[in-house]
C-alpha cells in the first residue's frame, strides 16, 4: 500500500504525533499524559447480555440476545466520554435496559431485533442519549 508505515516492535514518540486516517489498536493503549483518539476507546468486541445485570467497563458494544420472554438488567455508570451502543440481536420478548444514572431518562426497551440505542457517559449528568432506533425510552 501507498503511504504504510508498520511497526512491529513498538513505538516510542518523544515528541507530538498524529494519525489522519484510521487508527486500528489490537492490544491497549496507554498514555501518561493524556490522549485524544476521538472519543473514548474500550475493547471493540461485543459483549452478548442475557442475565440481569452488563458490565459495561471494557466494552464499547453490548448485544442483548433477548430469550423470548420479558427480562431486563441494569446499565452500571461508566467512564466519562465512554461511548456505548446497544441493540437487539436473537429471539425477542421485551427487554428493558434500566440507567443507574440517565440523563432526562431512567429506561429503554427493547422489543424487537435492530432495536439500538446509542450513548456516551458524561460523569456530571450520567448516559446520555445520542441516538435510538425502534425503541422505547421512559
Amino acid at each position: 500500500m501507498a503511504n504504510e508505515f508498520v511497526i512491529k516492535n513498538g513505538l516510542i514518540s518523544n515528541g507530538d504525533s498524529q494519525v489522519n486516517g484510521d487508527f486500528s489498536v489490537k492490544g491497549s493503549v496507554s498514555s501518561t499524559k493524556g490522549s485524544i483518539l476521538g472519543g473514548y476507546i474500550r475493547n471493540l468486541d461485543a459483549v452478548t447480555v442475557s442475565t440481569t445485570s452488563a458490565d459495561t467497563s471494557n466494552v464499547s458494544v453490548l448485544k442483548v440476545n433477548g430469550t423470548g420472554v420479558a427480562e431486563s438488567f441494569n446499565l452500571a455508570d461508566g467512564i466519562s466520554g465512554q461511548r456505548l451502543t446497544i441493540y437487539g440481536v436473537g429471539t425477542f420478548g421485551r427487554t428493558t435496559v434500566n440507567a443507574v444514572t440517565g440523563a432526562g431518562w431512567s429506561s429503554f426497551e427493547l422489543s424487537a431485533v435492530g432495536n439500538s440505542l446509542d450513548l456516551i457517559y458524561d460523569t456530571s449528568v450520567g448516559w446520555v442519549i445520542l441516538g435510538n432506533r425502534g425503541g422505547t425510552i421512559s
